[in-house]
């Protein structure tokens, strides 16, 4: 997945990240994905998103 971030920002030029249910996944995973990603493009948007708080 770190190699796939990296080919969409530098390859082909998306502003950013929409991350859904990123509370499911370990922290070290999203800090070397926010490197790798602010390393390709310092000005990407990288937005995580945490289901439980849409609950009605």
């Amino acid at each position: 997945m770190l190699e796939g971030a990296d080919y969409w920002i530098r390859e082909v030029g998306i502003d950013g990240w929409r991350l859904a249910v990123a509370n499911e996944v370990d922290h070290r995973f999203w800090r070397e994905f926010r490197m790798r990603v602010k390393d390709a493009k310092p000005d990407a948007f990288i937005v995580g998103e945490e289901p439980e708080y849409y609950s009605t």
